[in-house]
Formats: C-alpha cells, structure tokens, sequence
C-alpha cells in the first residue's frame, strides 16, 4: 500500500531534498511551503498524483499553525517531519528583541509540537514522527539564542512525546543536524565549520534525507527517543584539545614536507618507509614528483637517506616497473624493496608500527621529527611531529629495520 508522509517546509533545503527522497521511494508526500511556492513547481510537475502542495502557511504565527492543523486533520500519515525552521541574528545579549525570540520559537518549537500532538490520531499505528532539532541546541549561544533554544527544546519535547505516543506504537525521534549546505547557512557554516569537522566539509541536504528515510521506515522500527546528530563528527571536537595537539604536531600536505626536507643540509639524515600497494604511493602526480625531487636533491646536498619500499610479494615485479620508481632509484644511493610477508615474519613489531608509512628525519642538532602518512589521495594530510613520544617511537621501528637490511638479516629486493 501507498504510504503517506507530511512534511513541514518542503519548498527548499533540507524538507525539499527529503521530498525528493521519499517521492522517489513510492510515497505520497504533503509539503508545505510559505513563500516559496514557485520551488515545489518541479515537484508538482513530476509527481502530480503523488505530491501535494499545502499552504501557504507562516509558522512563525501560532494563527496560521491552527489553521494547518485544521487543514491536516483530515487526513491520515505513515509519517511526519516537521522540519520548517527559521533563524533569527536580532536576539543576542545586547540588542534583545522578544518579538524575533518568539517569532523562532512560534515556528521551530511551538509549532512542530503542537501539530505532532494535535494531529496524533491522524498518525497511523506504527507510524513515525521527525522533529528537527540542531547541533547548536548542544552549546550555548553568543547571538541568536533563539535558534539554539528552540532547537533545544524540540530534542527535549522529542523525549515526552516518545514516551507518551510509544504507547500507541507511534515512534518520535529528532535529527540534530550539523553544517548542511542550504540556503540558511552563514559564511562561518561553509568556510569555517570544515576546518573543525572530521570529515573536513559540509553536508548535503540529500544526508540528511537518508537519515530522515531511514526513521521513518521499517528499517528503525525499535528507534525510538532518539536525537540523531548529522554533523561529520564536529560536535566530538575539543577545539582546546586540538590546539594542544598542534603545539607538538600539525596537519600538514606536501608542501609543508617539501619546505622541510628542501631546508635540511649534510649530515642530517631521513628515514623513509612507503607502503607501495596503498593505492596511492608512487602515482604520478605533481606532488608526487615534487616530494620525490626534494628527497633526493636532500641526498645529493649530503643528506643522508635511506627509503624502504614495503608491499606485497606478488607485487614487487610489476612495481618494478613504475616509471617514477626507476627515476627516483637511479639517483638514489639507499632504496630497497621489502616483501610485505617477510617484513611481518622477520619484524612483527616493526610491521605493525608502519600505517601507511612514515619518514622519521634527524636534523644537525640530533632533534628527531616525523611525518606520519595519511594520504588517501592528493588531497588528503598527513601529521607532522616534533613528539618525542611519537617519533622516538617511529625512529626506534624504522633503525631497527634498517639494522637488519645491513646485517643482511631480511631478505630486500634492491
């Protein structure tokens, strides 16, 4: 059977890409809008038995939401995402206007609750209500406090209402997005928020769909009470945290190690271990190339260097073969290949303290630094280090392979 699904302001962002998502999927879809009637035309367009545009409605205006409600009451839904938001910068600490505050709450707590509650009956048995709260709703605010405390209080309310409607085997969650790429973001939200997020970029509107599909289906059918965060891991970053992270390390790409090793001079030493069959070592890439040319003309200035090259045994032929490898070992004194297999039966410990590689560089003041690999791609940082810790450790792995290469205690294929 054709399920139903109400969703509060479906013109654009968020409500639309989760319209799209579940008139996709075979759903009736009743979306409502304000003043942006024109954005659902595509919708009506393609789905003409299957969308139907409600409004306008401002629900800023406790008035127009009775009248929705009102309007609802006659029909019945599998599901609800009461999503339409507004954002509000007129109610900070110093420049306080009650009628923006209420404004933002009328339409982002009051509102959504009001309409879960008075439309209950209309919510068929096993059915699934989402209410939109925010990450904001997680810290305090220095401006628009209205925003975070509605958002707040939605995720609170979310509980009641779960505890009160589980009994009619209706479910009640909320999402807690974080940066989402749509038309309420600040520039603080595109330009700032990767800078502290995990996965270093913003959302996309259609994310946030998935989750909010997944909610209300049979998928997540013992969910229930839950606030959902979506924000690529930024609400577990300790900005303190990382700072004290980078006094002794910072993220850096090549350039950073490229400017590193073109300053070093005679005497000083690196030590390199690649990990060859990653996927990404030793493609042939301007950054490759330039990483490549700044070690060896370090070894051409005196520099001591030695690079261990480690993949599997299977592997070693064909790598062989590497255009940029037989370049670079033609002008290098110290490169050798080593069997994945044989470095894991003859050194475990240094086996396992590899990762996707390292270079450990000693500078004429006998001071120890590393560069811990984490590429993936060409865009991708690794973690440069001053830690004694850290790179004390690495140095002690990578002399103790170098050891046995001389002894000529592990097998290498140079």
């Amino acid at each position: 059977m054709e399920k139903t699904i109400l969703i509060t302001g479906a013109s654009r962002g968020i409500g639309k890409a989760t319209a799209i998502k579940f008139l996709e999927n075979g759903w009736k879809v009743f979306g409502t809008y304000f003043n942006s009637k024109n954005n659902l035309q595509d919708l009506c367009l393609k789905y003409p038995k299957t969308f139907v545009a409600v409004g306008p409605y401002d629900f800023s205006k406790l008035k127009d939401t009775s009248k929705f409600i009102y309007k609802m009451s006659q029909q019945n839904f599998d599901a609800m995402f009461l999503n339409a938001g507004i954002f509000s910068e007129n109610d900070d600490f110093i420049n306080f206007d009650y009628s923006d505050f209420e404004s933002v709450m009328n339409c982002n707590f009051y509102s959504p609750m009001m309409t879960a509650i008075k439309l209950q009956n209309q919510i068929n048995v096993g059915g699934s209500v989402i209410l939109m709260s925010s990450n904001d709703s997680y810290s305090g605010s220095f401006a628009s406090i209205s925003y975070g405390a509605s958002k707040g209080a939605i995720a609170n309310v979310m509980k009641s209402l779960s505890v009160n409607f589980g009994k009619k085997r209706i479910r009640v969650n909320s999402i807690a997005p974080g940066a989402i790429d749509t038309d309420m973001n600040t520039p603080e939200q595109v330009n700032e928020s990767p800078k502290w997020t995990p996965l270093a970029r913003v959302a996309q509107p259609y994310e946030v769909a998935n989750v909010v599909f997944f909610l209300a289906g049979e998928e997540s059918s013992f969910v229930n009470g839950t606030n959902i965060t979506i924000d690529g891991g930024y609400g577990n970053v300790s900005i303190l945290l990382q700072k004290e992270m980078e006094s002794s390390r910072i993220y850096g790409g090549y350039k950073d190690l490229i400017k590193r090793y073109n300053a070093m001079a005679k005497s000083e030493k690196i030590y390199s271990i690649d990990i060859a069959d990653s996927g990404y070592a030793w493609k042939d890439t301007k950054n490759e190339r330039a990483y490549l040319d700044a070690f060896t003309s370090a070894e051409e200035r005196g520099v001591e260097t030695y690079r261990f090259i480690i993949l599997s045994q299977k592997e070693i032929k064909a790598f062989q073969a590497n255009k940029l490898y037989k370049k670079y070992k033609q002008k290098s004194a110290h490169c050798v290949i080593i069997a994945r297999e044989e470095l894991k039966r003859k050194l475990p410990d240094v086996y396992d303290a590899i990762g996707k590689g390292y270079d450990v560089y000693v500078d004429s003041e006998k001071n120890l630094h590393s560069f811990i690999d984490f590429y993936t791609d060409d865009n991708c940082v690794g973690v440069l280090t001053d830690s004694e810790k850290i790179t004390g450790y690495l140095h002690e792995k990578i002399t103790k392979l170098k050891k046995a290469v001389d002894k000529n205690e592990i097998e290498v294929c140079k």
